[in-house]
């Protein structure tokens, strides 16, 4: 499970990387103006660093809360998982490189990537295990 956990997140990330800059040039929204804290380059929209957030710990997240046994703490793995995905975005709205709608599209679509993953990967194992059972 553990290697299916990780494998799947980071299948959600190599997704998300490779959909990204798709998404920003068929969009082709700038980054704010103003000063940046650090260097950032070409169009902002969504944000990839948000996208690949919310998509690496909801798949991650969801992982881990279905082989903890504890409600409490699948709670604290969701909100882990939760506080980090906002204080990514957040973070990238600080240093002046994205807006508020630019990480707010990244966290959705990274959200669709992740679910997507996890779909995929369920529909996988079900393929895998129709194939090992005799006919």
């Amino acid at each position: 499970v553990r290697d299916a956990v990780g494998w799947q997140a980071a299948g959600s990330v190599a997704v998300a990387a490779i959909l990204n800059p798709v998404l920003k040039n068929a969009f082709q929204v700038p980054r704010p103006e103003g000063e940046h804290l650090v260097k950032a380059s070409g169009w902002g929209f969504p944000s990839g660093h948000a996208m690949s957030a919310a998509a690496f710990f909801l798949v991650a997240a969801i992982g881990l809360m279905v082989v903890v046994k504890s409600r409490l703490a699948r709670a604290a793995i969701a909100a882990g998982a939760a506080v980090c995905v906002i204080l990514i975005g957040i973070s990238r709205i600080y240093l002046g490189v994205h807006s508020l709608v630019d990480v707010i599209a990244g966290w959705g679509a990274g959200l669709a990537v992740g679910f997507a993953t996890i779909a995929a990967a369920q529909l996988l194992r079900s393929w895998a295990l129709r194939q090992l059972k005799p006919h």
